[in-house]
């Protein structure tokens, strides 16, 4: 009678536990259902100044996702008249269907956008982005985003899942670190449209603890040098470049 009662606790103890890894766990194939559109087509990462000069790093679904055949980087400085980023004299083009990213050097503040050729979306652009340039030597380096269930006890994407970001910025002189110069911003990112970015007041710390109001978006943290965030002389000459990273996990 024992070895049946310790057998049916066994029973129903695996049942619980394989319950729980099955709601609490994402599976592969919810994370990528997401249709890729030109809405949610470009990510700009970061903009950074080296020894040479300001740069910009961005992301993109590459064409041969959406079935295009190449995409070419517009700019606007008043979002309103758009033209195509020249590198080297020539319109800064995709060279490969499995291409995913530009990194260019920028001499202004500007949005940009992609155009798009071939396929179901020829002739359509991007998301729009804006971007400023980082006038003050500085780059990003080791940055992260962790997702772990170790951060709050509760397994991504569910409510409750915790956040931990990490950056640092060093001087491309000497690889030292630049300390205090970042304030961080978390925002929900809408999946499906990259414009639309929601600020979430007072969430300002490097962790982040998701809540009902974050179901459907990806979170993202936004750092920004602290010159570029307050006018005052005391940050004259300081870091003003940003770096934003955005989660894997749409909360659910």
């Amino acid at each position: 009678m024992k070895k049946n009662i310790h057998l049916t606790y066994a029973v129903c103890l695996f049942i619980v536990m394989a319950a729980f890894l099955f709601v609490g766990c994402p599976l592969e194939s919810e994370q990528h259902i997401l249709e890729k559109t030109p809405d949610n087509l470009l990510f700009v990462e970061e903009s950074t100044r080296n020894n040479y000069g300001s740069s910009v790093t961005m992301w993109f679904t590459t064409p041969e996702e959406i079935g295009a055949t190449s995409y070419t980087l517009q700019y606007s400085t008043d979002n309103t008249i758009w033209n195509n980023f020249q590198s080297y004299a020539s319109d800064l083009v995709t060279t490969r269907l499995d291409q995913d990213n530009f990194s260019i050097d920028i001499n202004y503040d500007c949005y940009l956008r992609i155009l798009i050729s071939g396929g179901t979306y020829d002739g359509q652009t991007s998301n729009e982005t804006y971007c400023t340039r980082c006038t003050t030597v500085g780059y990003f380096s080791n940055n992260g985003l962790g997702e772990e269930v170790t951060n709050t006890g509760v397994i991504a994407p569910n409510v409750g899942y915790g956040l931990l970001a990490s950056f640092r910025v060093e001087d491309p002189t000497d690889s030292t670190e630049i300390e205090d110069c970042l304030n961080y911003q978390w925002y929900r990112l809408d999946p499906e449209d990259y414009e639309n970015q929601i600020l979430i007041p007072g969430a300002t710390s490097l962790a982040y603890t998701t809540t009902q109001e974050d179901r459907g978006y990806r979170m993202l943290i936004r750092a920004t040098g602290k010159a570029l965030d307050v006018s005052a002389s005391e940050y004259d000459g300081r870091f003003n470049g940003f770096k934003q990273l955005k989660a894997i996990f749409i909360v659910k």
